[in-house]
C-alpha cells in the first residue's frame, strides 16, 4: 500500500512540474495577426471613368496603370493653349529679331490702306449727317413719318461706328509702323515675354492635370476594393480604390511589463507560422509603446487579460511562405521556438 501511495505521489509531482514548464513557455510565446498598410487612391480630377484595368483581389506592381479617367476636354484645352503659345512665341521672336525692310514697307502699306478706308468712312458720315439734318426739318414740317426719320438715323449711326472703327485701326497700324521703324521698347518685350511665360506655365499645369487622369499604383499590393464602375462620374477627392500593401507586413503583440526587458527596438525576433510548420521567419521590432494598457479583448494572447501590457510592433522580414494580412503568427521573445 505504501508503494502505491508513493507511486501516485510521484505521478502527481511529475504532472505538476509539466504544467509549470508549459506555463513558463507560454509566457514567452505570443500570437499576433499579420497587418499591412492600406492606400486609398483618390481622383484628382472630375470626369467619368473610361477604363478599369484591374479586378478586386488582383496583385499589382508599383507604377501599374489601374484606372483611366476621361481627359478629352482637357486635351482639347491643351491643344488650344499650345496654338496660342506658338503665336506668342512668334511675336516675341519678331520683337527680338528686329524689322526687315520688307516688313516696314508692309506696315506702311497697311497704314495707307486703312487711312484710305477711314477717309471714305468720314465722307460717308458727313453725307449721312447732312441727309439726316435735312430730313429732320421735313419731319418737323410733317412731310415724312417718324419711321422714315428713324431709318435714316440708323444709317447715320452705322456710319458713325464705321468711322470710330477705322480710327482705332489707323492708330494700331501707326503704332505697328512706329514699332517697325524704331524697334520695340524694353517694356514691350517684357510684356510679350511675360505672356509667353504665363502660357508655358499654364500648359505645364494642364499637362500635369491630364496625367492625373491615369490612376497609377504607388505600391506593390493587392486591390482590396474598387468603389466605382466604368462610365460613372467621379469628383475630385473621390476614393476610387483601395490597395493593400504586400511589401510592408507586420504583427502586433502585447507584452506584459514583467517581460518587457526581453524586447528592444531593432531587435531581431524569431517567428513561426502555425499553417507552415517548417517555415522559419524573422522579424524586427520597430515600435514599443511608451505607456501600458489593459490587454485588448480581441488580441490572441496567452497572458492574463487583466494584466497591464505594452504594444510591440514587429516588422516581418525574411520568409519563404507567402504571408497575407489576417494570418496568425507566433512570436518567441527569447529567440527559441
Amino acid at each position: 500500500m505504501k508503494f502505491k501511495y508513493s507511486l501516485l505521489a510521484l505521478i502527481i509531482t511529475l504532472l505538476v512540474s509539466g504544467c509549470n514548464f508549459s506555463n513558463h513557455n507560454e509566457q514567452l510565446v505570443y500570437t499576433g495577426t499579420v497587418e499591412s498598410d492600406e492606400v486609398d487612391l483618390k481622383s484628382q480630377i472630375t470626369d467619368k471613368i473610361n477604363k478599369i484595368l484591374v479586378k478586386e483581389g488582383e496583385k499589382v506592381k508599383k507604377g501599374n496603370i489601374l484606372i483611366e479617367i476621361d481627359t478629352e476636354a482637357l486635351e482639347l484645352d491643351y491643344k488650344k493653349l499650345e496654338a496660342s503659345l506658338t503665336l506668342s512665341q512668334a511675336k516675341l521672336e519678331d520683337l527680338l529679331s528686329g524689322s526687315r525692310k520688307e516688313e516696314i514697307l508692309q506696315a506702311e502699306a497697311n497704314l495707307n490702306n486703312i487711312d484710305s478706308l477711314l477717309t471714305n468712312a468720314r465722307d460717308e458720315y458727313h453725307y449721312r449727317l447732312e441727309n439726316f439734318s435735312r430730313l429732320q426739318e421735313l419731319y418737323t414740317q410733317g412731310a415724312i413719318s417718324k419711321q422714315q426719320l428713324d431709318d435714316v438715323k440708323a444709317i447715320l449711326d452705322r456710319a458713325t461706328a464705321s468711322v470710330a472703327s477705322f480710327e482705332q485701326q489707323s492708330k494700331a497700324a501707326q503704332a505697328q509702323l512706329d514699332l517697325r521703324l524704331n524697334g520695340p521698347t524694353e517694356k514691350q518685350i517684357q510684356m510679350v515675354q511675360s505672356e509667353v511665360d504665363i502660357k508655358e506655365a499654364e500648359i505645364a499645369r494642364l499637362k500635369h492635370t491630364i496625367d492625373r487622369g491615369k490612376i497609377i499604383s504607388p505600391i506593390n499590393g493587392i486591390v482590396k476594393s474598387l468603389n466605382y464602375e466604368e462610365g460613372e462620374l467621379v469628383g475630385t477627392g473621390s476614393n476610387i480604390a483601395t490597395l493593400t500593401a504586400i511589401d510592408d507586413l507586420w504583427i502586433k503583440i502585447f507584452v506584459p511589463e514583467k517581460m518587457l526587458h526581453k524586447v528592444a527596438l531593432g531587435q531581431t525576433i524569431h517567428l513561426s507560422l502555425p499553417s507552415a510548420e517548417n517555415d522559419t521567419l524573422t522579424g524586427e521590432i520597430t515600435y514599443i509603446a511608451s505607456e501600458a494598457e489593459f490587454t485588448p479583448k480581441n488580441v490572441e494572447s496567452k497572458e492574463n487579460k487583466q494584466e497591464m501590457v505594452f504594444e510591440v510592433k514587429i516588422k516581418i522580414k525574411d520568409h519563404k511562405h507567402p504571408i497575407k494580412p489576417g494570418m496568425l503568427i507566433d512570436v518567441q521573445l527569447d529567440g527559441e521556438l
